[in-house]
């Protein structure tokens, strides 16, 4: 496919980016929606996706009418019935009618997740519901979205998880970076004098033998692990599944993921399993040694790229 850059599948399409124009094309690679867009904001989600072309952003289906004109100077995807938008500087909800239900009122805003969505104003961070009402106050310097009922908060510098009531399940004793925030798996990543830790819902250590230099959330039951410059899988016993022997790696997708030896990449499954052969294009971001390779499978496909073409990647 001739295309300089394509996006993950959502909902059968997929962006795909040519020149600085972006469209979007089909599960066989087919054009579905012209390439004559300035930006695509992600993927489809319930059924629409935010577009901008003229300086203007609009919502889209996937037969390319305009379902939302001119919704704002700048806005996100659906998730549950809302999108977030931006207007005048100010961010706030509108519906899958373009109405606007909850009023441009914050700094800033997320997307809501598990009922609520996390937001901005005059500088503290709080939540609230799909009515509009402050259901957390605004009293943090940080907010990530809700996961598995817990949410990542800040609070003078330190990170601490709060419920949906607004009680301090895990007191604030740790770094706000590099990681911290979601809970996956029942688990979070979290980092303590700059030492990556599992922990709990109760915010108890989950001892895997530490000793990792580098360990990321589980995804699909296994989290990626690095030791010494090489990359590996364990399960939520800590037992190593997929052996430390790889350049890179990306999370489980769809019981795949996609691993870098020899620079190439390739897809392995979770039993270790080379399924895809390591022979397509991985590339340097920056400064970093560690090669990367894009593929990672949404609705069944991946996009891969050998010798500079973009492919699509099908498992039987």
């Amino acid at each position: 496919m001739d295309f300089d850059r394509p996006c993950s599948f959502g909902e059968g399409l997929a962006g795909v980016d040519k020149a600085g124009k972006l469209g979007f094309i089909d599960r066989n690679g087919d054009v579905a929606i012209p390439l004559i867009y300035e930006e695509i904001e992600g993927s489809f989600r319930e059924g629409l996706v935010c577009v901008k072309k003229d300086d203007a952003y609009a919502f889209i289906d996937k037969n390319n009418n305009t379902a939302i004109p001119r919704a704002s100077e700048e806005a996100s995807w659906f998730a549950e019935g809302l999108a977030r938008v931006k207007r005048n500087g100010k961010c706030g909800f509108i519906d899958r009618n373009g109405d606007t239900v909850i009023a441009l009122e914050y700094d800033w805003a997320g997307c809501f997740a598990e009922g609520l969505a996390q937001a901005q104003k005059n500088g503290r961070g709080g939540y609230i519901d799909k009515n509009g009402d402050t259901v957390i106050l605004f009293i943090y310097d940080r907010v990530m979205a809700f996961s598995e009922g817990l949410a990542g908060v800040d609070k003078n510098g330190k990170l601490g998880f709060i419920d949906k009531a607004g009680d301090t399940v895990i007191p604030f004793i740790y770094d706000m970076y590099p990681v911290g925030g979601l809970f996956k798996d029942d688990l979070a990543v979290v980092s303590l004098g700059g030492k990556r830790l599992f922990i709990d819902r109760t915010g108890e250590v989950v001892d895997y033998g530490s000793g990792y230099d580098y360990v990321q959330s589980f995804t699909e039951g296994l989290a990626r692990v690095q030791k010494d410059g090489k990359y590996g899988f364990i399960d939520k016993s800590g037992e190593i599944v997929i052996a430390l022997v790889y350049d890179g790696a990306n999370i489980f997708s769809e019981g795949l993921a996609g691993v870098v030896a020899g620079g190439k990449g390739g897809f392995v499954d979770r039993q270790g399993n080379i399924v895809v052969p390591c022979e397509y294009d991985c590339h340097f971001i920056g400064q970093s040694p560690v090669p990367v390779f894009h593929g990672i499978f949404r609705e069944g496909l991946a996009f891969v790229q050998k010798e500079g073409k973009w492919l699509i990647l099908q498992i039987d």
